[in-house]
C-alpha cells in the first residue's frame, strides 16, 4: 500500500510528525513499513542541527528525512529514504542590492541553495553526489558560510551554478523515482512525504492508494484515484508545479480526522489520533 502525505501550508503543516507516527504504529502492528521523503529541503540557518549531523554522517541529510529514517527502524540507508536533498543558507542583507531584492532572493530556492545531494542507482548500487553553489554561498552570512564551505570540501562537492542546479532538479526526478519504485516493491506499506505544500513530489508518488493532506490539527484523507485525476487535470496547464490548495478546489476529502500536537518526546509514540487514521487507511 502506498500512502502520500502532503501539507496544506508551505511550512509547518505537520507532515513529518504524522508520517513518523503512522510508520512507527504500522511497524508495531507487524507491517513491513517504511517512510520516505523523495525530495527534501532544509535551511542550515533555521535547522543548524542538519549541518552538524551532515558533518557527522559524511552526507547531506535533512531533519525530516532523519526523523523518517528513525521511524522506519533504519531499515534502509538514508539515501533511499531521501534521494534528493537541498540545503539553503541565510543570506547576508549587506550583500544583496536592496531590501526587496533581499526578500526575493531569500524566498527563492535558486538564490539560496548552497549544498545539494543526489543519490541514484548505478550498477545496482546506491551512489551519491554532492554539489555546492559557490555563488549563493558567497551571498550567505559569513559565520555560517565558512562552516558550509568546510562541509562541501569534506563531501567533495562539485561546484555548479544556478542554471546547472535548475537542470539538476529536473533530471533528479528520474533517479528519485527509480529508487522510490524499488522501495515500493519491497514493503507492505510505503509512506511518502511530500515537500512544502507540493501536491506531488515526483510522478511515481501520484500512484498512491490513499493521500493525506495535513493542516494544523487536521488530516484530510483522499482516495488515491480521485486525487490522481485532479493532479492530471491540473497538470495539463501546470505540469507538476501543483499545490495542495488547488486540489481542494477540485475534490473533497472522503474523511477528516482531528490530530493532536506533538512534542519531540512523543514524536515516535503513536497516539489515539494516529491509530484512528491508520485503521481507516489500511481498513483495520
Amino acid at each position: 500500500m502506498k500512502i502520500l502525505i502532503a501539507g496544506l501550508l508551505q511550512f509547518d503543516s505537520g507532515k513529518t510528525s504524522l508520517a513518523a507516527a503512522l510508520t512507527v504504529l504500522a511497524r508495531m502492528r507487524g507491517f513491513n513499513a517504511v517512510a520516505v521523503k523523495p525530495v527534501g529541503g532544509h535551511s542550515f540557518w533555521n535547522q543548524f542541527d542538519t549541518l552538524l549531523r551532515s558533518e557527522q554522517l559524511g552526507k547531506l541529510v535533512g531533519e525530516d528525512a532523519y526523523i523518517l529514517w528513525k521511524a522506519s527502524g533504519k531499515v534502509e540507508p538514508l539515501e533511499v529514504i531521501s534521494p534528493f536533498d537541498v540545503a539553503t543558507i541565510a543570506l547576508d542583507i549587506r550583500k544583496i542590492g536592496g531590501v526587496s531584492s533581499y526578500f526575493k532572493n531569500s524566498e527563492s530556492i535558486f538564490e539560496s541553495a548552497v549544498l545539494v545531494r543526489l543519490s541514484k542507482v548505478l550498477h545496482g548500487k546506491i551512489v551519491s553526489e554532492h554539489f555546492v553553489l559557490t555563488d549563493n554561498l558567497e551571498k550567505g552570512v559569513a559565520t555560517l558560510a565558512r562552516r558550509v564551505t568546510t562541509l562541501a570540501q569534506k563531501l567533495d562537492a562539485k561546484e555548479i551554478g544556478k542554471r546547472e542546479f535548475a537542470k539538476l532538479t529536473v533530471e533528479a526526478v528520474y533517479s528519485v523515482d527509480e529508487i522510490l519504485s524499488k522501495t515500493i516493491s519491497k514493503y507492505d506499506i510505503v509512506i511518502i512525504e511530500s515537500f512544502n505544500n507540493a501536491a506531488c513530489p515526483t510522478p511515481a508518488s501520484i500512484l498512491a492508494d490513499k493521500v493525506v493532506i495535513v493542516a494544523p490539527g487536521l488530516a484530510m484523507v483522499f482516495d488515491g484515484a480521485k486525487y490522481r485525476a485532479a493532479i492530471q487535470q491540473l497538470a495539463k496547464i501546470k505540469f507538476l508545479e501543483i499545490v495542495t490548495s488547488e486540489i481542494l478546489d477540485i475534490i473533497s476529502p472522503e474523511k477528516i480526522f482531528e490530530i493532536k500536537p506533538r512534542s519531540k518526546d512523543n514524536l515516535y509514540k503513536p497516539l489515539d489520533d494516529t491509530k484512528r487514521i491508520l485503521n481507516y487507511l489500511v481498513g483495520g
